[in-house]
């Protein structure tokens, strides 16, 4: 296997991309390969190293059928979602995997494991506790533990390894679910009096009256504003896999989206960017604004104004209360927030028996 490889630039109508040649060792000969269409070097650099380490992977794997390494598979596998997946879910895939499968399942034969191996797995997975001695949620380790059977279910297809998945329950913590926290009209207007700066100030109204999700605001630039609504269609990730410090990508669902405004909010952004002519982003100059001290602004004005203590995430819940107490319908809701109807009933399913309860006063 040669691990030489030359990276060329082209250029295109959209801009430059690189493309990386290289040739591989096959048993039909030497062959020349070539990755293409890569926006920066480091992704082509990427790119070359993840099809080098699946190569190696599918070679071991193929000496001896009989024995499918862990690691290998895993190799294979991460490498083949790699083109259909967003970055930031790999990143999650990667790191999850890293913390919990990878350190259960380490050089394990996979054609040998048994229902109880996996019994065993599930065991372990729900004894483990997090960091301040609290249990994690059965939200999260169903996560971690449907991340694995999904390799292990290609693995099935791929490998033909044994089922031993099917039959086997998952175990079930019972943990009482929160309600989110939201501000009312009045709350939030207590607490944006204590925020200090002017761009947080901009944002935190933004984000609260128009439910957008806070990567998405971080991702919006000056032309994705006309005047009297927003476009989203990108959003902020600091999860990378290729070292870089942050990427703009797909919105969550790939729903791209005009989000209205009010009036009064659209009066503060035409100030806002009156203001900042040379931004490129709607709250940030050349890069978009960092999350941490956009935290930071949100806790201080809290502690100030004396209002409950909410998430980020929690000024897009407030907005769609406020939304659904106006009566608007949940598929408008959908449409607004760019999440799926069922995603919107099962999140706010306590407004339906408030709405079964106005529907019987009508009557």
């Amino acid at each position: 296997m040669n691990f030489k490889y030359n990276i060329q630039t082209r250029e295109l109508k959209k801009g430059k991309v690189y493309d990386v040649f290289f040739y591989e060792d096959t048993p039909t000969g030497r062959k020349q390969k070539r990755l293409c269409g890569f926006k920066t070097k480091r992704d082509a650099e990427f790119a070359y190293s993840a099809y080098m380490a699946n190569s190696i992977s599918k070679a071991k794997l193929e000496q001896n059928s009989s024995r499918i390494i862990y690691e290998d598979a895993w190799c294979v596998y991460f490498s083949s979602v790699s083109s259909t997946l967003k970055e930031s879910t790999l990143y999650d895939f990667k790191h999850t995997a890293a913390a919990y499968s990878d350190i259960y399942f380490k050089e394990r034969n996979l054609a040998t494991l048994t229902k109880q191996d996996i019994i065993g797995y599930q065991d372990w997975l729900w004894a483990k506790k997090r960091p301040d001695g609290q249990y994690y949620s059965q939200k999260y380790l169903t996560k971690v533990y449907q991340q694995f059977t999904a390799f292990y279910r290609w693995c099935m297809v791929r490998y033909e390894v044994p089922d031993v998945l099917t039959g086997v329950p998952m175990p079930n913590r019972k943990t009482q679910k929160k309600e989110h926290q939201i501000w009312t009209k009045k709350e939030f207007e207590k607490f944006i009096d204590c925020v200090k700066f002017e761009k947080y100030n901009v944002l935190f109204t933004v984000l609260f009256y128009s439910g957008v999700r806070v990567g998405e605001a971080q991702a919006l630039k000056i032309s994705d504003y006309n005047g009297k609504e927003l476009y989203v269609h990108a959003t902020y990730t600091k999860k990378t896999i290729d070292g870089t410090p942050y990427k703009i990508t797909e919105t969550k669902n790939y729903k791209a989206r005009r989000v209205p405004l009010p009036k009064y909010v659209c009066e503060m952004l035409d100030e806002w960017i009156a203001n900042n002519p040379k931004n490129k982003f709607l709250f940030g100059e050349k890069n978009p604004p960092a999350l941490n001290p956009i935290r930071y602004s949100l806790d201080h004005a809290i502690e100030e104004a004396g209002v409950k203590r909410i998430r980020i995430h929690d000024l897009r819940h407030s907005y769609v209360s406020m939304l659904l107490s106006k009566g608007v319908t949940f598929p408008t809701v959908a449409a607004i927030i760019g999440d799926t109807l069922e995603q919107v009933i099962k999140t706010y399913a306590h407004s339906i028996e408030e709405d079964k309860l106005k529907a019987v006063k009508l009557l």
